[in-house]
């Protein structure tokens, strides 16, 4: 896990990609705690779901079975 003074990086894994109309998708990311290249900060985030209705392409980059890093930044008001 990439720990910065004001982020967190965190790695998912999509469990669904579903197309729910024309316009948007569903997209379901859980914690990716397992393989060789998670152990560092498996232990941070033993659970975790991010669950999202995506309109637009965007949610044709996701793919189930796929892992993704997820970073978690403060934003600023105005920002």
């Amino acid at each position: 896990m990439g720990i910065a003074r004001d982020q967190v990086e965190a790695r998912f894994i999509c469990e669904t990609q579903q197309v729910l109309d024309q316009v948007s998708s569903r997209i379901v990311l859980r914690a990716a705690i397992s393989g060789q290249d998670n152990t560092d900060w498996a232990p941070f985030t033993p659970a975790g779901v991010i669950d999202m209705t995506v309109n637009g392409a965007a949610g044709q980059l996701f793919t189930a079975g796929k892992r993704y890093r997820v970073l978690i930044q403060e934003v600023e008001d105005g920002e």
